[in-house]
């Protein structure tokens, strides 16, 4: 598995690991997830620049303040992933935790799943 970065606008019908097995959702720019570099689709998104894969050094979480608060408003920040379905698995809520700055990728990766959308949620 490999992290990837969306580029364009939106992109549909994306593979995305979730509690359910791979299932295909919507994401949109900016939008950090995992997916499977051997997955055709993921090589014709990366081919056409729809998306990129991350290295180490690009995770959201390692950028500097300035950075990923410039990025953040450009794209309106991260958005809060569903609760269930496409897009609901824990990965893209360790994303967004970090994405959005609320918390370190250590901290995130130690709650579960539940603990993650109550702490985000302010539950």
């Amino acid at each position: 598995m490999r992290r990837y970065k969306v580029l364009a606008p939106c992109v549909v019908h994306i593979p995305m690991n979730t509690d359910r097995g791979v299932q295909l959702g919507t994401l949109y720019q900016n939008t950090v997830f995992v997916g499977d570099p051997a997955s055709d689709k993921m090589k014709f998104l990366v081919d056409a620049e729809m998306i990129e894969p991350l290295d180490d050094g690009d995770s959201p979480a390692k950028d500097s303040g300035e950075e990923q608060a410039s990025l953040q408003a450009e794209s309106g920040g991260p958005s809060m992933p569903p609760e269930n379905g496409p897009g609901s698995g824990k990965d893209a809520w360790v994303e967004y935790a970090v994405g959005s700055g609320r918390m370190e990728r250590p901290d995130a990766e130690g709650l579960s799943k539940t603990e993650l959308v109550k702490t985000l949620k302010g539950e």
